[in-house]
């Protein structure tokens, strides 16, 4: 678009009084989305013409490769997708409240990134154990993800995908759609250009009204509805697992799954010889995604699963102190689920050699009493996979052998207070989809 044209957008919001200056600086279209209220202030446009014009570029940067489709027509989508993807835009579609709905959406595309991070690693496995390079960027985030950790792996599982792969549509979606979606255009990071913004602006906020929820969700609605255009793709894979009456297959929001008579070649059949492993097969392309993803009744971290309870898609969302936790999709009362030992076997097996970390807590009060503790065992016994945590008061040299061992001092000023938008914060991450439940009760 030349500068002539950006007049015109111009006078279109009223601020044609700036086109000169706009046209003297060489600003066009391609310059537009980079404008940050620091560049217009430079320029000598007042504030409140400033807020105007970024959210005018605000909106010109939302993704515009598809039309967002009117809310009826998510309804074939739905009803095509695997169930683990079609429960939470389901829930999106059918949530009215603003902010509740907002959530919704951070929901289902969290859910999103995780099954495309578990397609890219069960086709990967396939091949063999994965790629070192992978595993060292995984081992981490992958055991306490976050939407931005989430968005990170998707990434690095795309770019990792090898010529030949049954994925070919993983890499495009995640680098061409799901990428600018989640960062915005530039690097500002804003609630209204960014939805990793926005999903943090939610959780870590302390909540807001229903009336900025509302502008929200009219700047964000249609590009977030218009991402499962670019999705035709999935529907393709069925995902297919075992129950005690036989195979099922995964699709739309049901919870019944509908029975199925899947091929499955002899080299996947152990892997589906037991209830609740579930695999995706197009064709004759055949990806396991269990431990990552399972169906069956969800199991409670104390008590086990309920007998008398309903089976559930579930899909794993954080590395537990002894199990895999999972987020159990459409279930109303059991906002995480426990695996058992297993999986956890198969969780590490494909994220390569065990890592140890050591919790050493009142390390002044251990050296009291022998001083040559901290020196002969946390600093003395290294190894690349073992990873020492500890704490106590800076007394007794303690700092010093530390930093000359160059250990990193995570927090030098102490730990900071806890605040109670922290344990908000805490509550909303923990209770997953429960959490609507809360946010019900927020008072503007």
């Amino acid at each position: 678009m030349t500068t002539t044209t950006v007049t015109a957008w111009l006078e279109a919001l009223g601020l044609g009084e700036y086109a000169e200056t706009f046209q003297e600086q060489q600003i066009d279209l391609s310059v537009l989305p980079s404008l940050t209220e620091a560049d217009l202030k430079e320029l000598s446009v007042p504030m409140g013409h400033r807020k105007r014009l970024l959210a005018a570029i605000a909106a010109l940067g939302q993704p515009a490769a598809a039309p967002a489709p009117a809310a009826d027509a998510l309804d074939p989508i739905i009803a095509g997708l695997p169930t683990p993807l079609a429960l939470p835009l389901r829930d999106y579609q059918q949530e009215t409240h603003p902010v509740l709905k907002l959530w919704a959406a951070c929901d289902a595309v969290e859910i999103l990134l995780r099954v495309l991070v578990f397609l890219g690693i069960g086709d990967l496995s396939r091949r063999g154990e994965l790629p070192e390079p992978l595993r060292r960027e995984l081992r981490y985030p992958i055991e306490n993800p976050m939407l931005g950790n989430w968005r990170r792996m998707a990434q690095q599982v795309a770019e990792t995908l090898p010529e030949g792969t049954a994925l070919p549509e993983l890499a495009p979606v995640v680098r061409d759609t799901l990428a600018p979606f989640l960062d915005g255009p530039d690097a500002s990071r804003s609630v209204e250009r960014s939805f990793l913004a926005l999903r943090n602006r939610l959780a870590h906020g302390g909540g807001i009204s229903r009336r900025l929820a509302t502008e929200l969700l009219a700047t964000w609605q249609p590009p977030f509805e218009a991402i499962w255009l670019h999705l035709a793709w999935l529907p393709e894979w069925a995902l297919v697992a075992r129950t005690e009456d036989g195979f099922v297959r995964l699709r739309g929001p049901s919870k019944t799954p509908e029975p199925c008579d899947p091929a499955v070649p002899e080299v996947f059949s152990t892997i589906l010889a037991d209830v609740g492993p579930i695999v995706a097969i197009r064709g004759d392309q055949i990806i396991p995604l269990w431990p990552l993803a399972l169906f069956g009744v969800p199991r409670h971290p104390e008590h086990g699963p309920d007998p008398a309870g309903q089976a559930l898609p579930q899909v794993y969302v954080r590395r537990g102190e002894v199990n895999l936790e999972y987020t159990p999709l459409g279930g109303a009362t059991l906002p995480q689920s426990e695996s058992d030992e297993t999986a956890v076997e198969r969780f590490l097996a494909r994220l390569g050699e065990r890592r140890v970390l050591f919790l050493l807590d009142g390390l002044d009060e251990i050296a009291e009493r022998d001083p040559r503790f901290a020196t002969d065992l946390p600093l003395g016994i290294q190894t690349p996979t073992l990873t020492w945590l500890c704490a106590g008061r800076p007394e007794r040299g303690l700092p010093e052998a530390f930093a000359a061992a160059g250990a990193l001092r995570v927090f030098p000023e102490g730990l900071p207070p806890m605040q109670a938008g922290d344990i908000r914060t805490l509550l909303l991450e923990r209770i997953g989809p429960l959490r609507k439940k809360l946010l019900r009760q927020d008072t503007e």
